[in-house]
C-alpha cells in the first residue's frame, strides 16, 4: 500500500514538472532581453509556473487573463507586485494566492512581465 502511495506520488510530481517546463518554455519564449527576461526567469526559479500559465487557466488564472484584465500602469504595476510578495483572494474567485518568497524588486519585475502579454504572438502558446 505505501509503494503505491508513493509511486502515484511520483506519477504526480513527475506530471507537475512536465506541465510547468512545458509552461515555462512558453514564458521564455515570450521575452527576448531585459527586464522581460528577467521576469520569465524569476517566474521559473520562484515556482509560479506551478498554479500560472501563460495562456490557460491551472490552478490560478492564466498571466494573459491578469493582463488583460487590467491596465499597465504604474499604479497596478505596484499593487499587483504587492499581490505577488503578500498574496491575496477573491479577485478570481475563492481560491486564494498564498504569499511568495520573492523581494520587492522580483516582484516588481513578475508583475512588469505579466502585464506586458496582453497581445502575447499566437506561435508561443503553451497548449499545443
Amino acid at each position: 500500500m505505501i509503494y503505491r502511495l508513493l509511486t502515484m506520488g511520483l506519477v504526480l510530481s513527475w506530471g507537475a514538472v512536465q506541465a510547468a517546463d512545458n509552461s515555462a518554455s512558453a514564458a521564455r519564449a515570450f521575452c527576448d532581453s531585459g527586464k522581460l527576461a528577467k521576469g520569465a526567469e524569476i517566474a521559473v526559479f520562484r515556482g509560479c509556473l506551478g498554479c500560472h500559465t501563460v495562456d490557460s487557466k491551472r490552478i490560478g488564472p492564466s498571466y494573459q487573463e491578469i493582463a488583460k484584465k487590467y491596465p499597465h500602469t504604474p499604479e497596478v504595476v505596484a499593487q499587483l507586485a504587492k499581490k505577488i510578495r503578500d498574496g491575496g483572494k477573491g479577485n478570481w474567485g475563492e481560491l486564494s494566492m498564498p504569499a511568495n518568497p520573492v523581494s520587492e524588486a522580483e516582484a516588481q519585475t513578475l508583475a512588469e512581465w505579466v502585464l506586458s502579454l496582453d497581445e502575447p504572438p499566437a506561435r508561443y502558446s503553451s497548449n499545443p
